[in-house]
């Protein structure tokens, strides 16, 4: 007769690699949603930087005759980091035309707030992605020189 504890191991051979996959499975779906949340965090972390600084930039510099050369200057601050276009996109993916520039102007056509947003840019991640519309945004008050002629 064959002691108690053989016949126990004999039946459970092969238990601790079946715990091991469906324990893996778990942890594996665990980490790879935290990686994807935390990569989306820093995208999105990063283009809040990027329209705080065009915002401030757009608040300080002046708006001459033409204004679409004053926007596709904010435009240009938030892509690459400065007025003129340079180097690369400081987000990758980000183009100038996912950049919104509005100037709210009180009725005698002065500028008074400039808003810089972001829209329609997909935030791209390994297993899902994320389309922002309208955001993240900055709005701060114009107190550049405003030069219509």
């Amino acid at each position: 007769m064959k002691p108690v504890t053989r016949q126990r191991r004999k039946a459970q051979r092969g238990n601790a690699s079946v715990e091991f996959a469906m324990s893996f499975a778990l942890l594996w779906s665990v980490v790879s949603g935290v990686y994807q949340l935390g990569h989306s965090l820093y995208v999105y972390n990063q283009l809040s930087v990027a329209m705080s600084n065009a915002a401030r930039f757009a608040g300080r510099d002046s708006i001459g005759a033409v204004k679409s050369t004053y926007s596709n200057r904010i435009k240009n601050v938030a892509v690459y980091g400065n007025p003129e276009g340079t180097g690369e996109a400081m987000v990758k993916g980000l183009s100038t035309s996912n950049i919104d520039v509005d100037i709210q102007e009180d009725t005698a056509g002065v500028p008074r707030n400039v808003t810089v947003s972001v829209n329609q840019f997909q935030v791209d991640g390994v297993f899902w992605s994320t389309n922002l519309v309208a955001k993240p945004y900055s709005t701060v008050k114009y107190a550049g020189r405003y030069q219509p002629y």
